[in-house]
């Protein structure tokens, strides 16, 4: 699989593109995503510069990323509102490579793939906001909602 790979901290002449990098793995109850648009947002250039070392560590090497849009690729055995084809967001971890394996996604069909990548980013931010404010707890209830909603959620 191709990804953009931290090995050490540092500026971005840090991040290597690799093409040998393993595959994740997927499970029951997970969908692959094939990356079509990744976004980089500031929490990136903080993990990668080492300024967020003390709270939020790498283990080296490190693919970066939060944000995704793209094309579900194969869907566990346990999923039921996704198929091969399917366009959509999520959040998930090292979005800096060619697939990813999330446990949750939006439908992007209402969006192009730039605009989805930072939907999904949006999307985080608002819960955070409203947790603050009380009116949803921080692991994603808000998000949860949004997903049983629109019966996008993957499992």
């Amino acid at each position: 699989m191709k990804a953009v790979v931290l090995h050490e901290y540092g500026g971005p002449e840090k991040l290597r593109f690799e093409d040998n990098v393993p595959e994740p793995q997927m499970s029951g109850g997970t969908v692959v995503i094939a990356t079509a648009v990744a976004s980089v947002n500031p929490i990136d250039w903080k993990l990668r510069s080492g300024m967020r070392q003390k709270d939020s560590p790498l283990s080296f090497p490190a693919i970066l990323g939060r944000d995704v849009s793209g094309v579900v690729r194969a869907v566990g055995a346990n999923v039921k509102h996704f198929k091969a084809g399917d366009r959509v967001l999520a959040l998930s971890n090292a979005t800096y490579a060619e697939l990813q394996i999330v446990t949750c996604a939006i439908s992007a069909d209402h969006f192009t793939e730039q605009k989805s990548a930072a939907v999904a980013q949006l999307w985080r931010e608002s819960a955070e906001l409203m947790a603050t404010i009380g009116l949803c707890n921080r692991r994603g209830t808000l998000g949860n909602r949004i997903a049983r909603k629109h019966r996008d959620a993957v499992r």
